[in-house]
């Protein structure tokens, strides 16, 4: 498997193959998605909901045949459980921890369904009059909304024009989305064709004082595209400048780097010290819940990637890998790995491995690399 969609179908086409085989197949849409909360399950499904009306039964009561006669071996589930109404739950074992990990250590991010490949314009519409600060944001939410929807499989072009420019062949492109810094919009002198996403403002601040100096050229490009990204595309952005310049937890560019730099230099320790990983389940186990949820929890990449889209705001992936790196925060607590035997240890230095690649490569798709710290 090479795709997150993968997993989904998987589990499809089997909860499809035991409604066929108890006469229950009705041909009937129904949807496998990532529970929100991980206590309903890594799996969940509202099939016996969606076949209530068909059956003229309740749904857990449907439920409860589908969950007798679904092969839970096939497909590495620990445990199913009924939900609600009759939503189905399915655990998965530690067989996923595997192969979810080497999606990532083999593809990186480019584990996604891929679109139908529309073609985008990103136009990025800036003034020589404007604060730059507003204009190098706009500039970081352009680059950040490139390269998810490339990732998603559609051909995205990003010109940057001053507000004076014609823009040409504006009929080639399915989508245009006109990008304009804080402020531009009042100015606008000429009508434009397409969406417009007018990007906030952005300042550094020093208790009340505020500064008009070149951002970027302080706190340095990552940085400052991290700060760009950290919140909704319209809100306003005000940076404290204690946080900006130091490595603290309170700046999220560090909240997140840390996360890549903790888990690189734990595995190159242990590997100077002759541990090995593997990706071979019987050399390792898993003894921290915290660490199998890290894993599990990419599986809501392909639904975050989607709402990023849909809603033309990079921020949902930020805040996704924030939310990330805060489990990892947790599971580090735990991770007293002097005190676990072999077999743990290499179980959490692969569970390392996939984090650390996975942080690095969702921090190059919002335009943030990882070793600059």
């Amino acid at each position: 498997m090479k795709k997150i969609n993968d997993i989904i179908d998987l589990f499809k086409i089997n909860i499809i193959k035991t409604l066929k085989e108890e006469n229950l197949d009705f041909n009937i849409d129904f949807d496998v998605t990532i529970p929100e909360d991980s206590s309903f399950g890594d799996i969940s499904t509202n099939v016996s909901l969606k076949l209530s009306s068909y059956l003229k039964k309740p749904p857990r009561e449907i439920a409860e045949i589908i969950t007798k006669k679904f092969d839970r071996s096939l497909l590495y589930v620990s445990k199913i459980e009924i939900a609600g109404p009759g939503f189905i739950n399915f655990y998965l074992d530690d067989t996923w921890i595997i192969k979810i990990g080497n999606m990532i250590l083999r593809n990186g991010v480019d584990i996604l369904k891929k679109d139908r490949g529309e073609s985008y314009l990103l136009h990025l519409i800036s003034d020589d009059l404007l604060n730059e600060n507003n204009i190098n944001r706009a500039r970081a939410y352009a680059y950040a909304l490139l390269n998810i929807l490339r990732l998603k499989g559609n051909k995205v072009y990003l010109t940057e024009t001053i507000k004076k420019d014609k823009l040409l062949g504006l009929g080639t492109f399915n989508h245009i989305i006109n990008i304009f810094p804080y402020g531009h919009l009042r100015n606008l002198c000429y009508n434009t064709k397409g969406e417009i996403v007018e990007v906030g403002n952005i300042s550094l601040q020093n208790g009340k004082n505020r500064f008009n100096e070149n951002i970027k050229g302080l706190i340095g490009e990552k940085r400052f595209n991290f700060w760009a990204l950290s919140k909704t595309a319209k809100r306003n952005i005000s940076i404290p400048l204690g946080s900006a310049v130091i490595n603290t937890t309170d700046n999220p560019y560090f909240f997140v780097s840390y996360v890549y730099e903790r888990a690189n230099n734990i595995n190159s320790i242990l590997e100077r010290e002759g541990y090995k990983i593997g990706d071979n389940l019987e050399d390792m186990s898993f003894n921290l819940v915290e660490g199998k949820k890290l894993i599990f929890q990419i599986l809501d990449l392909e639904k975050v990637m989607e709402e990023a889209i849909r809603f033309k705001e990079p921020y949902k992936l930020f805040n996704y890998l924030y939310n990330f790196c805060v489990n990892f925060y947790e599971y580090n607590k735990k991770l007293f790995i002097r005190e676990f035997e072999e077999k743990n240890i290499l179980g959490n230095m692969y569970i390392l491995n996939v984090i650390k690649v996975f942080v690095s490569e969702i921090l190059s798709v919002l335009t943030v690399k990882v070793f600059d710290m």
